[in-house]
């Protein structure tokens, strides 16, 4: 994610951005900006992990006239358990400006949520891993199917489930695409795991492709360091349809 100011400008690369601007840097992994020596001139605030409640404590301290620097004690990564709600889907861009699936001819405008935060592994390839340190943040299903349910009736005829790994909490996801085919049958939906887990569980793609489960991403025969190869992708996606 880049640092924007409240004007919604992308932050530039000069260090310098005007006085009255409020840079914030949210994403996930946010503590790989904030380790760079130029970020201080780029932005006010890091927060990673966790972020929506120190984000929205921040902006609240700024309208009362508060400082926009972080306090002394104020951590960088917020792993915190809490409660979310929907987002503000009101307040963004139309689907049909976004990313959409291209499926047998036919073009589905596309939806994004996420079920969990975080990851059970430490992949040393991946971002995540220093954040959570193989810790997971699950979203309640309630919340997730009530947001499925705004984005569907904004035109989304798919749903991306962008969990690191959608089997991080297999039964939590399980729950949440079960509510979501029961209300929206219609839909089909995408998501992320690795090769390991769909071996490991294959006894979920029976119920997984009854809610219209996506298939596997291709891969090469072999990844260095990951001992998978196309043989095993195509013995974990042939016990279950795809749609």
């Amino acid at each position: 994610m880049t640092c924007r100011s409240s004007a919604g400008t992308p932050a530039r690369s000069s260090g310098r951005r005007p006085p009255a601007s409020r840079c914030r840097c949210t994403p996930r992994c946010a503590w790989r900006c904030a380790r760079r020596p130029a970020f201080a001139a780029l932005a006010d605030r890091a927060i990673a992990g966790e972020y929506e409640p120190a984000l929205t404590a921040w902006v609240g301290e700024l309208a009362a006239g508060g400082p926009p620097d972080a306090r002394a004690d104020e951590p960088l990564i917020q792993l915190g358990r809490g409660e979310f709600e929907p987002p503000a889907r009101d307040l963004l861009p139309p689907l049909e400006r976004y990313a959409h699936l291209a499926l047998g001819g036919d073009e589905r405008l596309a939806g994004y949520v996420e079920a969990s935060h975080g990851c059970v592994h430490r992949c040393r390839h991946c971002p995540v891993p220093p954040v959570y340190d193989g810790r997971i943040r699950i979203v309640g299903a309630d919340t997730v199917v009530r947001d499925i349910a705004r984005l569907v009736a904004l035109g989304a005829r798919h749903i991306t489930f962008g969990d690191p790994d959608f089997l991080n909490g297999r039964r939590h996801s399980l729950r949440v695409v079960q509510a979501m085919h029961e209300r929206f049958p219609d839909l089909t939906f995408d998501r992320t795991t690795k090769v390991e887990h769909i071996l490991r569980h294959a006894e979920l793609w029976p119920a997984l492709a009854e809610q219209s489960a996506a298939g596997s991403e291709p891969i090469p025969d072999r990844r260095p360091a990951v001992d998978i190869s196309t043989a095993d992708v195509a013995k974990s996606t042939a016990s279950h349809p795809t749609q």
